[in-house]
C-alpha cells in the first residue's frame, strides 16, 4: 500500500498508524510511519487487508509513549485501488 500525506503537524517524534477500514467500521493495521518536518511522508506499507475488501483509511496519531493501542485521529479517506 503506498501513502502520501502532507501537513501532518505534530511533534518530530510522533508515530502515525494507517488502518484499512471495512464498511462494517472493522479495521486492520497497514502499519506505522513518521512524518519529516514539514508534516510529510511518502511510505510504501505491507498490510494483511484484502485487496477490495477496505474501502476507507484512517490515521491516527500514537500517543508517547502509548497508553493504549488506540490513537488520535488525523486524517480520513478512501482507498483509491490501482491497476497493475
Amino acid at each position: 500500500m503506498w501513502l502520501r500525506v502532507t501537513g501532518l503537524k505534530g511533534r518530530p517524534d510522533d508515530l502515525y498508524e494507517l488502518w484499512c477500514v471495512r464498511d462494517d467500521g472493522s479495521k486492520i493495521s497497514a502499519g506505522t510511519f513518521r512524518v519529516d518536518s514539514s508534516g510529510r511522508a511518502d511510505v510504501n506499507l505491507t498490510s494483511a487487508a484484502s485487496v477490495g475488501d477496505y474501502h476507507r483509511l484512517s490515521v491516527e496519531r500514537k500517543s508517547q509513549p502509548p497508553a493504549t493501542n488506540a490513537g488520535q485521529r488525523v486524517m480520513a479517506g478512501e482507498i483509491q485501488y490501482g491497476t497493475s
